[in-house]
C-alpha cells in the first residue's frame, strides 16, 4: 500500500488559482487509463469484504484516482465522491497507522479543491481542510518525506481562509508554513517553483492588507529565484515572467519608480513572445502589458504607450470568434482606450470608434451579465461625450436612453448605482439647455437629491453632487424665481466647500511660491507631452501674467517648446491642424507682446516665429531646400541618404489620416527625431531643423526690413527688423478687440457662401470693357481702410522713414487677426499724402523661417534658365455660379511667354484636358505656373479645400504631397476664396497659396477672393508686361515691382474692392436673391462685441428676408446715439431692404413693400415678438402681379 500512496501525496498537492500547476509526479500511462484504473479499482472493492485489511487501499486508490480525474475533467461528482471515500479510508485505519497522515492529507486537499470549483462553496470546508491538514502535519515531522506536501497545502487553505475573513493569524501562519515549505525544497526539487508561488501569495496577500513594503519586496526577491532557475525553455518561464511583471508593477503604483514600470512592461513583453497565437494564456498578457502600457501613459503621457495599448486591445479581441464570452469584456477594454486616446488628443475618430465598440459590446453582452450595467454607462458617456462637443442632438437622447436602462439594472445597494444617477441627472440638464423643458430641470434636480442619498456624508465623491444640485438649482432658480432655490443652492455650495481641507482657502505666500515652484518643473519634463501637459503650461503662463512673476518668459518658452512636441507627435496633417486649433491659441503672439514689455525685442521675434505657421513649419522638416541638402551631403552622404528616404516614408502619412496611431506609424515619427539629433552632431549642422535665433532670422531682412505686426489681449505691437541694426519698436494705439472687428468686418464684406446647397450670389452682366462701380461695400471698405491706415500702418510707415528709402522692399508679417487685413492696401490708401506708405514696395511672409527657406530655394536661378512655363485654366458650372472666363487670360500669357526667349518651353492646358494628373505634373515639372480655375473652400477641412478640375479636386492634401523641385513662380486667379483662416486659429492660414510656398514656390501673386474676370484679365495683362521690362536687366524677375507698378498703372480703372493688389476682393454691395431665399430671420447671429454699425452689413451678406410677417429688431444703436442717429439708422435699414427687393422683383415678377417701424407700440399686440423687447419692427409685404400659370409656384414662397 505505501507505493500508491506516496504517489498519490505528491500528486495531490494543489497550487493557488492560475498559477503553476505541478504534473511531474503523473505518470502519463496513468492519466490515459484513469477510467480503465477506477473501474479496475471498483471491481477490486467488491471482492473485499468489509473486514478485509486491504479494503481501506482499494477505498484510497479509488479516491486518489477520482481526484486525479477531476483535474483533468472538473466533474464535481468526482470530488465529492473522492471525499466520501477518503472518509471511509479513515475510518478504517487507526490514528497510527503509517497510511494515515496521507489519507487526512488527501482528504484535505479534496475539501479544498471542493471548495474553490464548486458553484455554492462552503467555508467549512476550508475549516476542515485546515484541521485535516495540521493533523496530518502532527504525523508527518520534521525529516518527513511528504512533510514540506502538507506544509504547502496547509498555508493555500490558510490563505483561502484569510481571504474571506481577513484574520491576520491566518495569514501570518501561511507565510511562516510556506517559508519552512521553500526551505524544504531545494532549486533541483520538482516543486521548487510551486513553492516559491506559494509563499509569493501569501506575502502579496499581506501586503494588500497592510501595504508593508518589506512584504513587496520579499515577493519580488523570490520571483526573480524562481526566473532565474527557470530556464528559456521551461514550460513555466512565461508565468514567472508574468508573475514578477506583476508585483514591480504593485511597486511602482506604491513608490513610483519609474524602473519599476520599465522592468514591468519588458518582462510582459517577454511573457507575450512566449505565448504565441493558440497558447491559452495569450489574452492574458495582452491584458496585462497593456494595463501596463496604460499605466506609464498615465504617469508620461507617452503617446505611443497608448497607441500601442490600442494596438494590442485590438489584437486580444482578433483572439477570439465574435460570439465569444470574452468578446464584451475585450471590446469594452477596446473601448475604454480609444476612449482614453480621444480625451489625450482629442481625434474624433477615436470617440466615433470607441462608441461604435461599445454597442458592438453591449449587443454581445448577455443580458444577465453582472458586467452589463457598466458596459451600458460606458456607452452612454461615450455619446455624451460626444454630443458634447458636436452638439447632435441624437446623441444626448441616446445617452439618456442608455443611463435610464442602466439604472434600472443598477438595484438598491448596487455599487454602481449612484454612478448612474448622477450620469443621468447630468444628462438630464443638458438636455434641458437644449429643449428648454422645465420637466427635464425638475427631473434633474431629483436625480442629484438621489445622488447624494446614495452618497452620504463621507462619500468621497459627495461633493461632486453638492456641486451638481447647487447647479441645477441656480438654473432653475433663474427659470422660475423660486428664491428658495437660490438659499439652497448656496448652502450646497457651502457643504460642498466644508469638504474641503480648510488649508486650501488661505492665500499664503508659502503657497504662492510652492505653486510657482511646481509651475517650473514642467520645464525639466523630457519626454514627449500630451495636451493636458500643454494646458497646464497654459495655466502657469495665465498666472505669471495675472501676478507677475519672474517666470514669465520660462513659462512662455516652457509652453512654446511643449506645443512644438505635440503637434510634432501626430503625423496627420488634417488632424494636426485640429490639434493647432486647441493647443496653440494666442501663446506665441502673448509671448511677443510679454517680450517687447520687458524690453526683449530679439526674443520677441525668437518666439514668435517659433511659433508661427507650426503646421507648415513641421511640413518642412521633410522639404529641406537644395542648398541645405547639398551641404548635408558633402558632410554626411549616409545621413542625407537616411533623410530623404525617411522623407519619403512620411510624407506618405499626410494621405493617410485613418492610419496614423499604429506602433509603426509613430516609429517613423521616432526615427525622424532621432536622426535630426544625429544631424545635430555633425560640425556646423548643430542648428540643423531647430528653431532659428534672432542672429539667423535677421537674415530674412537682407533685401528690406520685415515689419512683424502683432495682435496680443496685453497689446499690439509692430517691430521692424532690420538686417544690421536691432529692431524697431512701434507701440500701436489699437487694442485686440478693435483688431478682431476690422477683420470680422472686411471678413464679413469679402465673404463667399459655401455652405449654401445653391450660391445666393448672381453675376451681374456688365458691358463689355467697363470696369468701374464701387458700391457700397466700396464705401465700406474705405472706411476699414482708414481706420486700418490711422492706426496701425501710419505709425510704422513714420518709423520706416528713419530705416528705409522710399521706392525700398518691406515684407510685412503680420500675426492674428491682422492676418485678414489688408495692410499694403492701407499703406497705399492716402489722399494726397506724399508721406504715405505708396512708396514702398510691399510684400508678405508668414514668418522669417519661410522667407529666409524661399530665397534658398531662389539659389541657382536666374531668368535664363527659368525655361519651362505652364498656364492652366478650368472652369465648370458650381453652385449656380456662372462658369469662370479663362479664354482671355490664357490667351494674354500665349503672347507674353514668347518674349522669354527661344529656351522656353510652354505648356498650355485648359477645359477638359485640365484633370487632377496633367495638373499635378505640371506643377511638378515647371518653374512658371499660371492658374486659372475654380477653387472649392472646405473651412472646417482646410486641408480638403481644392482646385476645382475636369474630373475632380486637387486638394491641398495632394498638393503638399507633390514634388515641386524645380518651382520658382506662379500666379493663381481663382473663382472662390483661395484662403481660410480660422477664427479659432488666425495664425495657422491655409490655402492654396501656402500650400504652393511650402512646397517650394518662392513667389506667389494670388488673389484671395472672388476675382472679377474682367479685372482678372486687364491686371494678368498689365502684370506680365510690367514683369517682363522690369526683370530685363536684372538676375531674378521682379514680382513685386511689377505687381506695384500694375496697381499703380490701372489707378482708378478698377474698383477700389478690387484694386489692391493682392486682397483682390469682388465686394458686391448688395447679395442678389430670388424671393424663394427669403424664408429665415432677418439677422443672422451676430458675434459678441459687434456695434451697431455692424448689423448693416451683416445684414448685406446674409441675404436673408422674410415674406409677410412682423419680425422683432432687437439690435439697437449705440448707447450714447442720439435718438436723431437712431432714426437715421432704421432708415438707412429700410434702404437696404428696398434694395434687395427692388432685385428680387425684377427676377420674380413679384411687387413687395418693406416698412421698417421703430416705434414697438404701433405693432398689434397679438403680431409682437413675445421672447423679447425689439427697438423696431420689420414688415415685408408682398404683393402680386402675376399671371395664373404662375400662381402655384408663387404660392410655394415666403
Amino acid at each position: 500500500m505505501a507505493q500508491p500512496i506516496a504517489i498519490t501525496s505528491a500528486a495531490i498537492e494543489f497550487n493557488p488559482p492560475n498559477e503553476i500547476a505541478n504534473l511531474d509526479f503523473w505518470e502519463q500511462d496513468v492519466l490515459s487509463n484513469l477510467d480503465d484504473a477506477i473501474a479496475y479499482y471498483q471491481n477490486a472493492l467488491e471482492l473485499y469484504p468489509p473486514d478485509h485489511p486491504d479494503r481501506s487501499v482499494c477505498l484510497f486508490n479509488i479516491a486518489t484516482s477520482l481526484s486525479f480525474r477531476f483535474q483533468q475533467q472538473k466533474e464535481i461528482t468526482d470530488i465529492e465522491m473522492s471525499i466520501s471515500l477518503h472518509r471511509m479510508t479513515l475510518d478504517l485505519l487507526p490514528s497510527n497507522h503509517p497510511d494515515y497522515s496521507s489519507t487526512l492529507h488527501n482528504l484535505a486537499a479534496s475539501l479544498q479543491t471542493k471548495y474553490e470549483h464548486q458553484e455554492q462553496s462552503m467555508l467549512s470546508d476550508v475549516d476542515e481542510a485546515i484541521l485535516l491538514g495540521r493533523q496530518a502535519l502532527n504525523l508527518r515531522p520534521p525529516g518527513h518525506v511528504y512533510r514540506s506536501v502538507t506544509l504547502n497545502n496547509l498555508a493555500i487553505s490558510l490563505q483561502t481562509r484569510f481571504k474571506e475573513q481577513g484574520v491576520a493569524s491566518d495569514i501570518d501562519e501561511a507565510i511562516e508554513f510556506g517559508r519552512v515549505a521553500l526551505e524544504l525544497r531545494s532549486p533541483s526539487h520538482p516543486c521548487h517553483l510551486s513553492s516559491i508561488d506559494n509563499r509569493s501569495t501569501s506575502l502579496l496577500l499581506r501586503y494588500e492588507d497592510g501595504k508593508d513594503a518589506s512584504d513587496l519586496n520579499e515577493v519580488i526577491r523570490l520571483q526573480r529565484d524562481a526566473l532565474e532557475i527557470c530556464p528559456d525553455e521551461n514550460l513555466y518561464r512565461s508565468k514567472c515572467l508574468s508573475a514578477l511583471a506583476s508585483s514591480l508593477r504593485r511597486r511602482f503604483e506604491c513608490q513610483g519608480e519609474f524602473t519599476d514600470l520599465d522592468e514591468t512592461i519588458s518582462l510582459h513583453r517577454e511573457a507575450l513572445d512566449l505565448r504565441p497565437i493558440g497558447h491559452p494564456n495569450r489574452a492574458r498578457s495582452l491584458h496585462e502589458l497593456t494595463i501596463s502600457l496604460e499605466l506609464r501613459f498615465k504617469r508620461k503621457s507617452t503617446s505611443e504607450d497608448l497607441d500601442e495599448a490600442v494596438f494590442l486591445q485590438r489584437a486580444a479581441v482578433d483572439l477570439y470568434p465574435r460570439d465569444h464570452c470574452s468578446q464584451p469584456i475585450n471590446l469594452s477594454n477596446l473601448a475604454a482606450t480609444l476612449q482614453t486616446r480621444f480625451y489625450h488628443r482629442d481625434i474624433v475618430s477615436d470617440l466615433d470608434e470607441a462608441i461604435a465598440v461599445f454597442q458592438e459590446a453591449m449587443e454581445l453582452c448577455p443580458l444577465d451579465h453582472a458586467f452589463r450595467p457598466l458596459l451600458i454607462n460606458n456607452l452612454a458617456v461615450g455619446l455624451q461625450t460626444r454630443y458634447k462637443r458636436e452638439h447632435t442632438a441624437r446623441d444626448l437622447d441616446e445617452a439618456i436612453v442608455f443611463h435610464q436602462t442602466a439604472l434600472e439594472l443598477c438595484f438598491d445597494g448596487h455599487s454602481q448605482r449612484s454612478v448612474s444617477v448622477f450620469n443621468l441627472a447630468l444628462c438630464t440638464k443638458m438636455r434641458y439647455h437644449r429643449d428648454k423643458s422645465s420637466s427635464d430641470l425638475d427631473e434633474s434636480v431629483r436625480l442629484y437629491r438621489e445622488v447624494l442619498v446614495l452618497r452620504p456624508e463621507g462619500h468621497p465623491d459627495r461633493s461632486e453632487g453638492l456641486a451638481g444640485l447647487a447647479a441645477v438649482l441656480c438654473v432653475r432658480c433663474k427659470r422660475n424665481k423660486l428664491i428658495s432655490d437660490l438659499n439652497e443652492a448656496i448652502g450646497l455650495q457651502r457643504a460642498a466647500l466644508d469638504l474641503r481641507p480648510h488649508d486650501s482657502k488661505s492665500m499664503d505666500t508659502t503657497d504662492f511660491d510652492e505653486a510657482f515652484r511646481l509651475y517650473s518643473e514642467l520645464s525639466r519634463i523630457p519626454l514627449s507631452v500630451s495636451l493636458d501637459d500643454v494646458e497646464a503650461t497654459r495655466s502657469w503662463v495665465s498666472a505669471a501674467e495675472k501676478f507677475k512673476h519672474e517666470s514669465g518668459l520660462t513659462a512662455y518658452c516652457t509652453a512654446l517648446q511643449f506645443i512644438l512636441r505635440y503637434i510634432t507627435s501626430i503625423p496627420s496633417s488634417v488632424e494636426q491642424f485640429q490639434r493647432v486649433k486647441q493647443a496653440m491659441s494666442s501663446i506665441p503672439m502673448d509671448a511677443f507682446s510679454y517680450c517687447l514689455r520687458h524690453g526683449m525685442p530679439k526674443t520677441a521675434v525668437e518666439l514668435l516665429d517659433q511659433g508661427r505657421m507650426v503646421f507648415w513649419n513641421q511640413f518642412s522638416r521633410l522639404r529641406l531646400p537644395r542648398e541645405d541638402l547639398s551641404a548635408l551631403e558633402r558632410a554626411e552622404p549616409t545621413l542625407t541618404e537616411e533623410y530623404e528616404k525617411l522623407s519619403e516614408q512620411l510624407k506618405g502619412l499626410f494621405d493617410k489620416p485613418g492610419d496614423l496611431q499604429t506602433p509603426e506609424t509613430r516609429a517613423l515619427m521616432s526615427q525622424l527625431d532621432n536622426l535630426i539629433s544625429r544631424v545635430r552632431e555633425v560640425p556646423n549642422f548643430s542648428n540643423f531643423l531647430s528653431p532659428l535665433p534672432f542672429s539667423d532670422l535677421r537674415a530674412a531682412a537682407r533685401d528690406g526690413p520685415v515689419i512683424i505686426v502683432n495682435a496680443s489681449s496685453h497689446t499690439c505691437d509692430a517691430l521692424i527688423v532690420l538686417a544690421t541694426c536691432d529692431p524697431v519698436h512701434i507701440p500701436l494705439n489699437i487694442t485686440m478687440d478693435k483688431v478682431s472687428r476690422l477683420a470680422s468686418d472686411f471678413r464679413s464684406l469679402t465673404a463667399v457662401d459655401v455652405s449654401c446647397e445653391t450660391s445666393l450670389y448672381t453675376e451681374k452682366t456688365e458691358e463689355p470693357n467697363t470696369i468701374h462701380g464701387e458700391g457700397e461695400g466700396g464705401i465700406l471698405l474705405e472706411t476699414i481702410l482708414c481706420e486700418l491706415r490711422d492706426l496701425v500702418v501710419n505709425p510704422i510707415i513714420h518709423a520706416l522713414q528713419g530705416v528705409a528709402s522710399p521706392s525700398s522692399r518691406i515684407w510685412w508679417c503680420p500675426s492674428a487677426e491682422f492676418m485678414t487685413l489688408p495692410l499694403h492696401a492701407a499703406a497705399s490708401y492716402a489722399v494726397n499724402d506724399t508721406s504715405s506708405g505708396a512708396s514702398y514696395i510691399s510684400s508678405y511672409t508668414p514668418s522669417l523661417f519661410a522667407l529666409i527657406q524661399a530665397r534658398k530655394h531662389l539659389s541657382g536661378y536666374s531668368s535664363d534658365n527659368l525655361s519651362h512655363f505652364a498656364a492652366v485654366g478650368a472652369g465648370e458650372l458650381y453652385r449656380n455660379e456662372d462658369l469662370v472666363v479663362v479664354g482671355q487670360k490664357l490667351e494674354v500669357l500665349a503672347a507674353r511667354s514668347e518674349s522669354i526667349g527661344e529656351k522656353t518651353t510652354r505648356t498650355h492646358i485648359e477645359g477638359e484636358a485640365a484633370t487632377i494628373e496633367s495638373v499635378t505634373r505640371v506643377l511638378g515639372n515647371n518653374h512658371w505656373i499660371h492658374l486659372t480655375c475654380q477653387y472649392n473652400v472646405n473651412p472646417k477641412q482646410p486641408f480638403e479645400s481644392a482646385l476645382v478640375l475636369h474630373d475632380g479636386r486637387l486638394t491641398i492634401n495632394k498638393i503638399i504631397q507633390g514634388e515641386l523641385a524645380n518651382s520658382f513662380f506662379a500666379f493663381l486667379l481663382a473663382s472662390e476664396s483661395t484662403s481660410v483662416v480660422d477664427a479659432d486659429v488666425p495664425d495657422e492660414a491655409i490655402h492654396i497659396a501656402a500650400a504652393l510656398y511650402f512646397t517650394g514656390f518662392p513667389s506667389i501673386v494670388a488673389t484671395l477672393g472672388v476675382i472679377n474676370d474682367q479685372c482678372g484679365h486687364r491686371i494678368a495683362s498689365a502684370f506680365y508686361d510690367n514683369l517682363f521690362e522690369a526683370s530685363s536687366n536684372t538676375k531674378y524677375p521682379q514680382i513685386a515691382e511689377a505687381l506695384q507698378k500694375t496697381m499703380s498703372t490701372l489707378g482708378n480703372e478698377i474698383p477700389l474692392q478690387q484694386r489692391n493688389s493682392c486682397v483682390l476682393k469682388d465686394l458686391r454691395p448688395i447679395p442678389i436673391v430670388p424671393l424663394n431665399y427669403f424664408d429665415s430671420v432677418v439677422l443672422p447671429p451676430l458675434p459678441p462685441g459687434i456695434d451697431v454699425q455692424n448689423i448693416e452689413r451683416a445684414l448685406q451678406v446674409s441675404g436673408h428676408i422674410l415674406s409677410g410677417r412682423w419680425l422683432g429688431y432687437q439690435s439697437s444703436p449705440n448707447k450714447d446715439s442720439a435718438n436723431e442717429a437712431k432714426s437715421d439708422y432704421y432708415q438707412r435699414l429700410c434702404n437696404v431692404f428696398n434694395a434687395v427687393v427692388a432685385q428680387a422683383e425684377e427676377d420674380t415678377m413679384t411687387s413687395a413693400k418693406v416698412e421698417f417701424i421703430h416705434k414697438p407700440n404701433s405693432v398689434p399686440i397679438s403680431e409682437r415678438m413675445n421672447t423679447s423687447k425689439p427697438d423696431g419692427y420689420l414688415l415685408l409685404k408682398e404683393k402680386r402681379s402675376i399671371s395664373s400659370s404662375d400662381a402655384e409656384t408663387r404660392d410655394s414662397l415666403g
